[in-house]
């Protein structure tokens, strides 16, 4: 007889390859929850308490190799890590070591979670639909803001005793109506996060939340999500309509880099410039951007190696904004050119060693490649002209996480229930013959010895032989199954 399992076993126990892990869901719920507690001069949302949970097991999950193989992503991301704290530690001294670790908790404890926690298509697949479900029913929410300027979740945290709710950014309106963030800390932030996941829900099977998604996207009145929404409704028209010609994405990289020409030849304007003046809401804010890349790029050029730092960075004085809208650029003012090329070489890894995968195109895996893929770089290519901190920043590095495993996946057989008899089920090398009742070995090719003739007799005369019953009959299954219940298990 065996022994029950002892009540703790369950906890212990990993969940099934197609479910995902219950640190996950709380990793997303916490996404969405606007909640802030103060310990110390940390601040901590209910995202980095998940993270300060999982960072440890994922470290030893990742070192020891149940997470599968080490690949360059993780050196790479370890490495950034390290020298944003020493570039830390080199401007401030001791003073910005809280810096640093919030940093790493954010950062890589976010990439490890995804990285240990996703490592099928099933698991990859219920992310998206949690992720989805979640930022669906922020809609709601998002629609009172926009209309009323009122966040009626974070009122309602704001009276539970002991809880700090995330504070409205002051914004201006546009085109008469709120800039809704909900539970983030800026408009932008929630527009980002909610237009990311429109092509992963469009090709991964969950059309009907693309509609709410880009509602959500449109209400936060953001320039960069909505030309997200615009990029990633564009990509799945693309795959749709050209899903026959297996070089349809280099043929749009092909057009891209000819349409970027054509605009530098035609216009005495960079591509770039052309872009913020005509595809912005607020072609204010788009020059903004402008001259902060200039003069942000300039303090870059300056202090190449580590960066500044936090300090403050040298600009006119009638730029009065401290703010940087680039999520790139005050990585390398932060850190440096090194750490920059660091975070962006371990997410050009990334996607290099999913991309060169052999998989069999239009498979569900390969599926799951594209749309992460897609994801990452028009995600890439928005925080260029935005800056995604607190729980946005652990988002973006959970998204390259969760993709890791496509480095190694094989395509996965799809088997058909086996309708087979219990006999043939449970013991393969007994096979039916042509006979009523006969079962022979499978493995020898010789058939059944018939008994010799005894002198004077004569031989039967041949019978009809009828063919083999089939599982496709009804009186075929039933004889089959009587013969099992026969033979016994």
């Amino acid at each position: 007889m065996i022994a029950p399992d002892p009540p703790f076993a369950t906890w212990v126990r990993p969940p099934p390859a197609d479910r995902l892990p219950i640190i996950t869901a709380l990793f997303i719920v916490a996404l969405v929850t606007p909640l802030t507690v103060l310990v110390g001069p940390i601040a901590l949302s209910p995202t980095r308490l998940v993270l300060l949970v999982s960072f440890a097991p994922g470290l030893w999950f990742l070192l020891s190799g149940r997470a599968g193989p080490l690949v360059a992503t993780d050196a790479l991301f370890l490495a950034f890590t390290c020298w944003f704290a020493a570039a830390m530690v080199l401007h401030h001294g001791s003073a910005q070591v809280e810096r640093a670790g919030q940093n790493a908790l954010d950062l890589l404890g976010a990439y490890l979670l995804a990285r240990v926690t996703i490592t099928t298509r099933r698991r990859f697949d219920q992310m998206i639909r949690v992720l989805t479900l979640v930022l669906s029913l922020m809609l709601p929410f998002a629609a009172v803001e926009a209309v009323s300027g009122q966040q009626p979740l974070n009122q309602l945290l704001n009276h539970l005793p002991g809880l700090t709710a995330t504070e409205r950014a002051e914004t201006r309106p546009r085109l008469g109506l709120h800039r809704a963030q909900v539970s983030f800390d800026h408009p932008i932030l929630f527009g980002i996060i909610s237009s990311s996941l429109i092509l992963m829900a469009g090709l991964r099977r969950c059309r009907g939340r693309v509609p709410a998604l880009i509602l959500a996207a449109g209400l936060s009145l953001s320039t960069a999500a909505l030309l997200q929404v615009a990029m990633h409704l564009a990509l799945i028209g693309w795959a749709h309509v050209w899903r026959g010609v297996r070089a349809r994405w280099w043929l749009l990289f092909g057009l891209c880099v000819l349409g970027y020409g054509v605009v530098d030849l035609a216009s005495d304007r960079s591509p770039f410039r052309v872009l913020v003046s005509y595809a912005t809401l607020n072609s204010g804010s788009g020059y903004h951007r402008l001259l902060i890349w200039e003069y942000g790029l300039q303090n870059v050029l300056a202090n190449p190696f580590f960066g500044i730092g936090l300090n403050e960075w040298a600009r006119p004085a009638w730029l009065h904004s401290n703010s940087v809208d680039s999520f790139w650029l005050l990585v390398a003012m932060w850190c440096g050119l090194p750490g920059l090329a660091l975070l962006i070489a371990g997410i050009a890894a990334s996607l290099v060693r999913a991309i060169r995968v052999p998989l069999v195109e239009g498979s569900q895996v390969a599926s799951c490649r594209l749309a992460w893929v897609l994801t990452i770089v028009t995600l890439c290519l928005s925080v260029a002209t935005v800056h995604v901190w607190n729980t946005a920043y652990s988002y973006v590095f959970f998204l390259i996480g969760a993709g890791v495993w496509l480095g190694h996946a094989r395509e996965e057989e799809e088997r058909a229930p086996d309708i087979r008899p219990r006999t043939e089920r449970d013991r393969p090398h007994l096979r039916l013959v042509h006979s009523r009742f006969t079962l022979i070995d499978s493995a020898s090719s010789e058939p059944p010895s018939t008994p010799a003739l005894q002198p004077g007799t004569r031989a039967a005369p041949e019978r009809t032989k009828r063919p083999p019953p089939t599982i496709y009959s009804r009186f075929g299954v039933r004889r089959l199954r009587r013969l099992s219940s026969t033979l016994g298990p």
